[in-house]
């Protein structure tokens, strides 16, 4: 058997002074529905037609309301870190045992840095997991460039026909046509 129309022991100025607060349409409309319930004592099918909520979403939303307070009706934020190994500040005391080796000019590579964070996490994690890692607190790969940018064409071009490597291939040149 149904309990009937439960009361809401809610001040209605309250109620509208957040619903003047509200920071979303959806916000705006739960509050609205408490509002229409407890000043006009709507039944909850005209609540629902005139917020656009579905009937289940209006008495979801008073139960909350008698439940938990006004407060329990307030837009949280949504997201978040919930499948994580470590939290941010493990994470980088992490980090700062490699750092120390990077900033000597030495190369940090992805293996070590998966083989401390499985010893860490104290399970197997993929590799993946560790570049994602890196990137999460703005570590980038830096490779040496192929040439110096300050380096003048002609003088390697000149090394090049008079270096060692260069004579031993004329000479090894000559020797084939010789031979032909």
């Amino acid at each position: 058997m149904s309990r009937g129309y439960q009361v809401l022991e809610v001040n209605v100025e309250e109620v509208k002074q957040l619903m003047n607060e509200a920071k979303t349409k959806e916000e705006f409309r739960r509050y609205q529905s408490i509002y229409l319930r407890v000043s006009e004592k709507m039944p909850t099918s005209l609540i629902a037609k005139v917020t656009g909520l579905s009937e289940s979403h209006v008495h979801r939303t008073h139960s909350q309301c008698r439940k938990k307070g006004l407060k329990a009706l307030c837009s949280r934020k949504k997201g978040g870190r919930y499948r994580s190994y470590l939290t941010q500040e493990q994470e980088r005391e992490m980090l700062k045992k490699i750092e120390q080796n990077a900033v000597n000019g030495g190369i940090v590579e992805i293996s070590k840095v998966h083989k401390i964070f499985e010893e860490t996490v104290g399970s197997k994690i993929a590799r993946y997991t560790a570049y994602r890692l890196l990137h999460r607190h703005g570590w980038r790969k830096i490779a040496p460039r192929p040439y110096h940018p300050k380096q003048k064409k002609d003088a390697v071009e000149t090394f090049k026909k008079s270096g060692l490597i260069w004579l031993k291939k004329q000479e090894y040149q000559q020797q084939l046509k010789a031979r032909n």
